[in-house]
């Protein structure tokens, strides 16, 4: 073997040269060596003598022919093999980086310390080359490595040297690299980690699409893909990291409102295989080219730890192909993370995203989280008025569920909600990104309206976050919730707090309960709501389609209001909304469907905005029904419900027996009542009690969820049966805090 100095002699030799020492190492190693003078390699600059640990090693080199089609492995397959101080064998595939010089690139994020061996090997046409690279030393970096998922369940998301990565998140799409430039360091000194990249053609502006119909299908823009290499170097400079979404659902739709699939490449009249969306997931050459695709993204980007996630479609429910057979797309997905994971030396982790809620039984029909290969339950939640309780209620349905790390891949207002200023004050963002934390999701929501958050100055609410999560691992936490919040004295004034019902977004047709306990002597669906805070119990559906009504059985604490929402209907017929208080009928309201464009017109007339009529204190029996023949989507609302005699407050977070993690909500500071003009009422005197928790002494850190920063401590103590009670600061919005053990003499816990 050569040593480093020979090497480095040899660097300076001209390529030709260069040449005759590679095949004389592979022939003095006992390599094979192809006489078929065709397939030649030779670098075309000097390799890296020295490389972090995780961090990218990257080697150029030129073949010595041209291919018709270079990112096809089946015509050439070129590939870097790094041999470990350990003697493990790591292998990357390279990837052509210019096609008219025809240079290729080989990138290798190394793992273990010391010295490595490398070559490249290449076969094209029954030749086999190789050609060995200089050895090189991995130094000790301070990268965290690539992102994991913890053994422990239902999971979260770690680095591979160890401790938490909680991605403070937004979703970014719709612009070049040259205008996010200023705007991703805003993001990052602001707290955000991580952003969901849609990288399709229409939402990146063919910046970064390097698949797209105007090239051959199955080959790619080596421009725009210089474009991702720019934007990697970028996170590398940032601390920053990515989700790549692959698809964009509206790619694969010839309905209203997207046509996408006409400028697909995968389309048959662009010279693809499908000539259906539908055929993306059944056709042999079609799920052959986008793994293609994948062998790429590993090949020139898989070297980099700041790829957190590879997500394969953003909203795969709303393509064309997915309600035609759930199955076929389960089945494609199985396909997909296996391949990637195959490939991919470092195992990034895998997912998808669907548009529904996590409580939703919609979304569940093809079953994609079940697959052990999607590491990550991704969906999504627009427009609930009580944000906080609909991602507390998602995250625990879908840890419970698959056992796997939960995120929201999208979130917030849609664009008729957000777009007309309901909530310039970021509130929804806010519970959000707490509700989030505080229930055991492994990341925060991606909101999808970024430049909004940047046009009304909502960075502030992800800062706040930030600094509460700085130095913090909540791996091996659990989620927890107050065992009891009570008042230590009647209050001076009574407070009966408003209940937003949680519904799933289920846009389909809802089938009548199967069980029986469920409906009342005509058959109809019966939703018992209790004034005392508990849980419903069942899931409300959203949709109400002709002739299924729905029957609420309140109990209303004072005197107050029972609020109808609308959100959506079909582009055709009329939704006729009734609504019976005790048989006398109180709201009769006909809603026509306007067609897609009036959706962002003629909707925003009644988009979220409340019907409502008042409600007697005591029990009722509320029926609303669609008598009409389209169906639509609503929202309940019960405004002056719970009772009076309990904190209007919830409490939950997470926690071990030794430390918890706390966020307390007032049930009045929610953006849909902001809206409303109702100003949170603040609640005084109130105890909040945790069980489970080792007795002994702790200090409470209070923090103040706007500003980011400590409010004040205070002291508890735990009683032998493992019950921790301290007394709340008047909450008029929400608050935090962190409890931990206070330090007694000599480090015990006092």
């Amino acid at each position: 073997m050569l040593s480093h100095a020979a090497w480095g002699s040899a660097r300076r030799l001209c390529v030709a040269e260069t040449v005759m020492i590679a095949l004389l190492l592979s022939v003095l190693g006992g390599l094979p060596v192809s006489s078929d003078p065709v397939l030649q390699m030779s670098l075309t600059e000097a390799a890296p003598e020295t490389v972090g640990r995780y961090q990218k090693y990257e080697a150029t080199f030129r073949l010595s022919d041209s291919y018709q089609n270079p990112f096809d492995a089946d015509e050439v397959d070129v590939r870097g093999v790094f041999v470990a101080p350990s003697g493990r064998e790591v292998t990357m595939p390279a990837f052509i980086y210019d096609r008219d010089e025809q240079l290729w690139k080989v990138r290798f994020a190394p793992r273990e310390l010391g010295g490595y061996q490398a070559r490249i090997v290449a076969r094209a046409g029954g030749s086999r080359r190789e050609l060995a690279l200089p050895p090189f030393e991995v130094a000790e970096s301070d990268s965290r490595g690539f992102v994991r998922v913890t053994a422990e369940k239902p999971g979260r998301l770690e680095f591979e040297t160890g401790g938490m990565f909680l991605p403070v998140s937004i979703v970014l799409w719709g612009r070049y690299l040259s205008d996010l430039k200023d705007e991703l360091s805003e993001l990052r000194e602001a707290g955000i980690n991580h952003f969901r990249f849609l990288m399709d053609e229409k939402n990146a502006r063919g910046a970064y699409a390097f698949e797209h119909a105007g090239l051959p299908v199955g080959e790619y823009d080596l421009e725009r893909a210089r474009n991702l290499d720019e934007l990697f170097d970028r996170l590398e400079s940032l601390d920053m990291y990515i989700t790549l979404n692959l698809i964009e659902h509206a790619e694969f739709r010839v309905n209203e409102p997207y046509t996408w699939f006409g400028d697909n490449p995968y389309n048959v009249k662009n010279g693809g295989p499908c000539e259906k969306p539908s055929d993306f997931f059944v056709h042999p050459e079609a799920r052959k080219l986008f793994k293609r695709r994948l062998r790429y993204i590993v090949s020139r980007w898989g070297y980099s730890p700041r790829l957190a996630m590879v997500q394969f479609w953003a909203e795969v429910d709303f393509s064309d192909g997915y309600a035609d057979d759930p199955a076929a797309v389960r089945a494609w997905h199985q396909e997909m993370a296996d391949y990637l994971h195959a490939i991919d030396p470092y195992r990034h982790l895998a997912s998808t995203s669907l548009t529904l809620r996590g409580v939703s039984t919609a979304y569940e029909r093809a079953g994609l989280f079940d697959i052990t290969s999607m590491d990550v339950a991704s969906t999504e939640l627009y427009n609930e008025r009580d944000m906080a309780e609909a991602i507390r209620q998602d995250a625990v349905y879908i840890l419970n569920r698959y056992q796997k790390p939960q995120a929201l891949a999208e979130c917030g207002l849609t664009h008729e909600m957000f777009s007309d200023d309901r909530d310039t004050e970021g509130l929804h963002m806010h519970a959000a990104l707490w509700a989030s934390v505080m229930s055991g999701s492994s990341t925060t929501p991606s909101f999808w309206w970024w430049q909004k958050i940047l046009d009304y100055k909502l960075l502030p609410h992800f800062t706040a976050v930030a600094r509460y999560l700085e130095g913090e691992d909540f791996i091996g936490l659990r989620p927890i919730e107050a065992e009891s919040i009570t008042y230590t004295a009647p209050p001076t004034e009574a407070i009966c707090g408003d209940l937003s019902a949680p519904m799933p977004v289920e846009e389909t047709a809802w089938g009548p309960p199967t069980d029986d306990a469920l409906k009342d002597e005509r058959g109809r669906f019966v939703v018992q709501i209790p004034n005392d805070g508990r849980p419903l119990g069942v899931q409300v559906p959203r949709t109400l389609p002709p002739n299924r009504p729905i029957v609420f059985a309140v109990d209303y604490a004072e005197d107050g209001e029972f609020v109808l929402g609308g959100w959506w209907l079909p582009d055709t017929g009329t939704a006729k909304v009734r609504a019976r208080l005790d048989d006398a009928e109180v709201l009769h309201i006909d809603l026509p469907g306007v067609g897609w464009e009036g959706r962002f017109t003629v909707y925003r007339d009644y988009l979220g905005v409340p019907w409502s009529f008042p409600v007697p204190k005591g029990r009722h029996r509320i029926v609303v029904e669609n008598v009409g023949d389209a169906w639509m989507t609503m929202s309940v609302d019960l405004c002056n419900y719970l009772r009076p005699d309990k904190p209007n407050l919830r409490a939950f977070g997470l926690g071990d027996p030794t430390r918890a993690y706390l966020w307390v909500t007032n049930r009045d500071n929610t953006w849909w009542r902001n809206r409303m003009g109702k100003a949170p009422r603040p609640v005084s005197g109130a105890v909040v009690t945790l069980r489970d928790i080792r007795p002994g002494a702790y200090e409470v850190e209070w923090w103040d969820t706007y500003a980011g920063c400590v409010s004040g401590r205070t002291e508890a103590v735990a009683d032998s049966s493992g019950s921790l009670s301290f007394s709340l600061p008047t909450v008029a919005r929400d608050v935090a805090c962190k409890i931990r053990p206070k330090a007694g003499p000599a480090g015990s816990t006092g």
